[in-house]
């Protein structure tokens, strides 16, 4: 099920939240957990009844691994348990994802005619998977407690985090469901997930929705693209892909809000970074922190001298690049993030003379340039595209533009400009986009509720159900 549908904001979601309410009443939390349970594998299965087979699946293994973790075992026989609960979660997101990648490669290489099996990739494996190998490996070093049944299928299930996280850690969020203050209808938090869903919805229907249909009609018709064309397609991917999963992630935080759970802040500005380190530290930023706390630490992070840090990074980032994934398109990408940490990270110094809006501006221009490989549906398609980045023909496509008209632009000297208000509209949601992502407040998160605010959120949020029919699944569905 999708935020963006009338079937989730108008009845999914309002009966969840009256029923969350209502047993709340009750002494036992034991109701209310079982129906966010029941509603949140109505959600993730609505779409597919048979992904909700893999998640239970997977739930009950992990559940199972955890509970031989609080076993009196040795040290040898805990890492072994360990060892098969992290091999368990990698199969079984290596058999949805990367199957057909692996066989398609070995037969290239080998010369083979293996069968590809196409297998369709469940929402949210990617996330569901990371979030239950950092639950056993808290509950291997023991910073974890013996979670019941209930509270650990409501951690792994919990409907607004699923599919495209935040990626949440136990710690944070079990004792949440657990509060009895979560019971109570808060209508401070209820306002502030108002306000988040409004916007969040926003950002994703009016912005990148919209930016999506210059960056579609590229990626199809690309030898009829000019360079004009590229270029505008790689800008706006850059706005659309921030968009989007932004406001997922600020839809998400807002129906957790309405339920008394906050959830953890995964994008804070991105692209106002000034280096890639930076930049990672604000994009994804739960991400980060796994691939941080249970694969870079682990390898030794930055303890083991400065070629073995180096080599970490490159682990981490070839990591990421993967587990967004199955194509070389990510492989490299997750390369050159990591070459250019490694970099930074070598030249720190130095770098640290250069003026920041220098060391910004370059990150920018390399974040928009990699996304390419991000959205190139293969190696060719992306090195076309960079190709046609240097060529010389700024003309931009008639047909293209003809999908942007809101405003007439009358009032522009027609003599003057270009007579063509179809691209006035590209440019006008350009520059809305461009501002919204580069300027450092952070406009998608108001933390004072005051009338206007409100205002704008109403006007926004009916201005986006009425356009939700040019809307599609957010872009981290396919990761």
């Amino acid at each position: 099920m999708l935020f963006n549908s009338y079937e989730f904001l108008f009845c999914f979601f309002p009966v969840v939240l009256i029923l969350y309410y209502l047993l709340g009443q009750l002494k036992q939390n034991a109701p209310r957990q079982i129906m966010l349970i029941a509603a949140s594998l109505v959600f993730y299965g609505w779409l597919n009844p048979s992904y909700v087979f893999i998640i239970i699946s997977s739930i009950l293994v992990n559940y199972a691994v955890m509970l031989l973790l609080f076993r009196d075992f040795s040290d040898t026989v805990r890492k072994c348990i360990l060892t098969g609960g992290i091999v368990f979660n990698v199969l079984l997101i290596g058999y949805f994802k990367y199957y057909d990648f692996f066989i398609s490669n070995l037969n290239t290489l080998f010369k083979t005619d293996f069968a590809l099996k196409y297998i369709a990739l469940p929402l949210g494996i990617s996330f569901y998977t990371f979030q239950q190998i950092g639950f056993i490996v808290d509950a291997y070093r023991k910073t974890s407690e013996k979670y019941p049944p209930l509270d650990y299928a409501l951690f792994v299930t919990f409907f607004p985090q699923l599919v495209a996280g935040p990626i949440v850690k136990h710690s944070e969020i079990i004792p949440q469901f657990r509060d009895a203050k979560s019971r109570r209808l808060n209508i401070d938090n209820l306002m502030n997930g108002f306000l988040l869903i409004s916007f969040g919805l926003a950002k994703k229907v009016l912005l990148a929705d919209t930016l999506a249909l210059e960056v579609n009609w590229y990626w199809s018709n690309m030898e009829a693209a000019s360079s004009a064309d590229a270029w505008l397609a790689v800008i706006m991917y850059t706005l659309e892909i921030y968009f989007d999963f932004s406001g997922y992630c600020d839809m998400a935080s807002g129906i957790a809000s309405c339920m008394n759970i906050k959830l953890p802040i995964n994008f804070n500005k991105p692209y106002i970074a000034t280096s890639i380190v930076d930049f990672w530290s604000r994009w994804h930023m739960t991400l980060t922190r796994f691939l941080r706390e249970y694969i870079y630490f682990p390898l030794g992070g930055n303890r083991k001298g400065r070629l073995r840090t180096c080599l970490n990074i490159m682990i981490v980032f070839l990591i990421s690049g993967l587990w967004h994934g199955a194509n070389w398109t990510f492989v490299l990408w997750g390369a050159l993030h990591g070459l250019l940490n490694v970099f930074e990270r070598l030249t720190g110094r130095f770098r640290e003379r250069i003026p920041r809006i220098i060391t910004g501006a370059f990150t920018f221009v390399f974040v928009n340039l990699t996304w390419v490989l991000f959205r190139a549906p293969s190696l060719s398609a992306a090195f076309d595209t960079y190709k046609k980045l240097t060529g010389s023909d700024f003309t931009v496509n008639s047909f293209m533009l003809m999908n942007y008209y809101l405003i007439d632009f009358k009032f522009l000297d027609r003599t003057v400009f270009s007579s063509d208000p179809y691209l006035y509209n590209m440019l006008f949601i350009l520059i809305i986009g461009l501002l919204m992502a580069l300027v450092p407040k952070p406009v998608n998160r108001p933390e004072e509720k005051k009338p206007v605010t409100l205002c704008i959120a109403g006007v926004l949020l009916v201005w986006s159900v009425l356009s939700l029919s040019i809307g599609g699944t957010f872009i981290y569905f396919n990761f």
